[in-house]
């Protein structure tokens, strides 16, 4: 009996380690995605695609499809139908659904840059091209919201563009951090408003209104409307913005605290929906992380 136990536990635990390991794996694969290495992440989602942990997962397989696309862009050695054609067998898959939403924004990149080949070729006249290409860019990217479209659906809330004052600032700063904390574990949803899942500009936006502040729906939009503050002073109810640079801003968190633990927020996370990071200490955000702004005063 307890050899049965033994090995029931060691099978247990040898399916955590490698869940977490896969875990890794694909967060690895976003970060350097990122960060640009496309070569890298083609050579390391095709190495995952042949294993077979990995062969019903859609991570891959779709980062292996950005990552050639991105380099056929700049180099004949790379293919853009081979691309196509791994993101059509992405979208076969079951759970592709989810990983549309959670990788909208690489997704995005690869339909504009589509987008902007079928103008090219109209303008040089190949018009035959442009209809082929067309045909590709709709049966691919469809159902792909353009980002733009995702601030249709707002809280009814007024769009500040200076910092709010307050009588009590400390008061509406603790509101601001309870009113996120409801919401921990909420699902990342692409273009998310409300309780039923949140993006990462629609959570902060929805935790300032239900503060009885208005702030704007986007990411970009947040970073330019207020004070910039120094990281080392902001304080919690401040804003941290991440991004390739400070004008190519990709997601917003609230910041939760700032000592000797380091400066943490809590934001909407595509992989685990609300969570707190500690940005110091996360290898995925603190190369990303830009500046902070104070929309309390």
């Amino acid at each position: 009996m307890k050899n049965v136990r033994f090995i029931l536990v060691a099978g247990l635990l040898l399916v955590v380690a490698t869940v977490s390991a896969q875990d890794k794996k694909l967060d690895k694969l976003e970060m350097l995605y990122d960060q640009g290495n496309y070569k890298i992440v083609l050579r390391k989602s095709g190495r995952l695609m042949t294993k077979t942990a990995y062969q019903d997962h859609p991570s891959p397989v779709v980062f292996h499809a950005l990552a050639e696309y991105q380099l056929s862009r700049f180099n004949d050695k790379f293919s853009s139908a081979t691309a196509v054609y791994d993101y059509e067998q992405f979208m076969k898959m079951d759970s592709a659904g989810y990983y549309r939403a959670a990788y909208g924004n690489y997704i995005y990149d690869m339909k504009m840059g589509i987008s902007e080949e079928i103008q090219q070729l109209n303008k040089e006249g190949f018009t035959d091209k442009a209809q082929i290409k067309y045909d590709t860019y709709i049966r691919l990217f469809g159902n792909v919201a353009d980002f733009e479209e995702l601030t249709t659906v707002e809280p009814e809330v007024e769009e500040p563009v200076t910092p709010i004052a307050t009588a009590s600032s400390s008061s509406i700063r603790s509101g601001v951090i309870k009113e996120a904390e409801k919401h921990m574990g909420t699902p990342y949803k692409y273009g998310g408003v409300s309780p039923k899942g949140f993006d990462c500009s629609g959570f902060t936006q929805y935790v300032f209104s239900k503060n009885g502040m208005g702030i704007p729906r986007t990411a970009s939009s947040q970073a330019t409307a207020y004070e910039k503050v120094k990281l080392k002073d902001a304080s919690r109810g401040d804003l941290v913005f991440f991004g390739r640079n400070k004008n190519e801003i990709s997601h917003v968190g609230i910041v939760y605290s700032n000592g000797e633990d380091g400066l943490k927020m809590i934001h909407a996370s595509s992989s685990r929906g609300i969570m707190i990071s500690n940005i110091d200490k996360d290898p995925y955000w603190n190369p990303k992380l830009q500046y902070a702004v104070k929309v309390i005063k």
